[in-house]
C-alpha cells in the first residue's frame, strides 16, 4: 500500500529496485535498519528473503510509518517501525543499514545520515546506499571513504551507484 505524501507512491523506484537487486543475496547478518523506510519496501523485501533479520524501519514521515506498518502486517513481517529523527537515539547497533537517501533534503542532511549510520553500525557491519551519479554519487563515495574503514562501489547501473561502506 502507498499513498500521497510518500516517495515514489505509485511504484517501487528504480534506485530501490537496484539496491535490493544488489544486496538481497548478500549475508546481511542478524539485524537490519531500513533508514528512511518510506512505505517499507526495502526492509520488507529483505526480511522476506532473509527471515532471520531483526528488522527496524524508521522514517520522519508519519504517513510513511503508517503505511510501512500496514505493509508489514499485509506481508506477515515482524518489524519495529518508528518515527525517528535521529537514529543514534535508538541506542542500538545493526549489522546492516540500507538507505535510499532523501536527495531533496540536501547534502548536509544526507551526510549527517551517513555519519549517524556509521555510529549505529556494528563492527564488521555494512552500510548500503543507492544514489544517482548526478545527485552526488562521487561525493557520497568520498564522504563514506572518510568516515568508514572501507567504501566501494558495488555496481553502477543506468545512472545509479550502489555503494557499500564497512
Amino acid at each position: 500500500m502507498s499513498d500521497r505524501g510518500v516517495f515514489s507512491k505509485d511504484y517501487l523506484d528504480y534506485g530501490s529496485y537496484l539496491l535490493l537487486k544488489e544486496v538481497y543475496q548478500l549475508p546481511l547478518g542478524s539485524s537490519l535498519l531500513d533508514l528512511g523506510c518510506g512505505y517499507g519496501p526495502i526492509g520488507i523485501i529483505l526480511k522476506r528473503m532473509q527471515p532471520q533479520l531483526d528488522l527496524v524501519q524508521v522514517d520522519v514521515n508519519e504517513r510513511a510509518i503508517s503505511l510501512a506498518q500496514e505493509n508489514a502486517y499485509l506481508n506477515k513481517i515482524e518489524s519495529e517501525i518508528l518515527i525517528c529523527h535521529d537514529i543514534c537515539e535508538l541506542n542500538r547497533s545493526f549489522t546492516t543499514i540500507c538507505l535510499n537517501p532523501p536527495i531533496h533534503a540536501g547534502k548536509k542532511l544526507i551526510f549527517e545520515l551517513y555519519e549517524k549510520a556509521r555510529l549505529c553500525l556494528e563492527e564488521g557491519g555494512s552500510f548500503y546506499v543507492v544514489i544517482k551519479k548526478k545527485h552526488g554519487a562521487s561525493s557520497t563515495l568520498t564522504k563514506l571513504q572518510e568516515i568508514f574503514n572501507q567504501a566501494e562501489v558495488l555496481n553502477k547501473e543506468s545512472t545509479y551507484w550502489i555503494i557499500r561502506a564497512q
